[in-house]
């Protein structure tokens, strides 16, 4: 159910993500298809407005804000929609971010992704996605 769309612009990407859910949505890029040592986005959007975090999963389950890790957030241009129960997020990223421990997004490269969501209405940036709340898969970018 999670629909994914990337379009590379030089040397950035403007990415989209979207679920059947009113609570939180989130995005992994990492090497081993787990959330510890991805590169999460993680957003929801509440009264029109999209909250969106550029995260570091520094654990198997935790994960936290670039500059706790070592890095700063390189997200720009930050949307977000929620309209008949499916949530949307969009931003725009560097393929190479510049922090320390997010991998480079190469295209013509495999990734592989994580794709998890909040329960419903769940309007943090932590909450637990619960059992089946979460997909790994991999992506060509």
């Amino acid at each position: 159910g999670y629909t994914f769309d990337w379009k590379v612009d030089g040397d950035k990407a403007h990415m989209r993500l979207s679920y059947a859910t009113t609570g939180w949505l989130a995005i992994g890029f990492g090497q081993a298809g787990t959330m510890k040592d991805a590169h999460i986005i993680i957003g929801y959007v509440k009264d029109g407005k999209a909250t969106v975090e550029d995260d570091f999963g520094y654990a198997p389950s935790t994960h936290a804000p670039q500059a706790k890790v070592g890095g700063k957030s390189t997200i720009t241009e930050v949307s977000g929609t929620l309209e008949d129960g499916v949530t949307s997020l969009a931003w725009t990223m560097p393929l190479n971010t510049g922090n320390p421990k997010d991998i480079v997004l190469t295209p013509g490269d495999s990734v592989s992704i994580i794709l998890a969501r909040g329960n419903a209405d769940a309007k943090d940036l932590s909450s637990y996605h619960g059992r089946g709340g979460r997909l790994a898969t991999k992506v060509v970018f």
